[in-house]
């Protein structure tokens, strides 16, 4: 038996919460760990090179 649709929407809740609890999680580990190491090691040259890449290629998606 199919529960009702309240169920299916406190399920839903409730994985959608988890997901995005994960992506958080996810996003704060590259902001705080990942991101600061690449500044490191990375020269400040190529660090410049990768953005400029990073800002073509989001042109290029959002604008066709």
């Amino acid at each position: 038996r199919a529960g009702s649709g309240a169920d299916v929407e406190r399920a839903l809740r409730g994985r959608l919460g988890g997901a995005s609890a994960l992506l958080a999680d996810h996003i704060r580990l590259e902001e705080r760990q990942l991101f600061p190491l690449i500044e490191r090691v990375m020269p400040a040259k190529q660090l410049v090179a990768v953005a400029a890449h990073v800002e073509q290629a989001e042109r290029t998606r959002t604008h066709g």
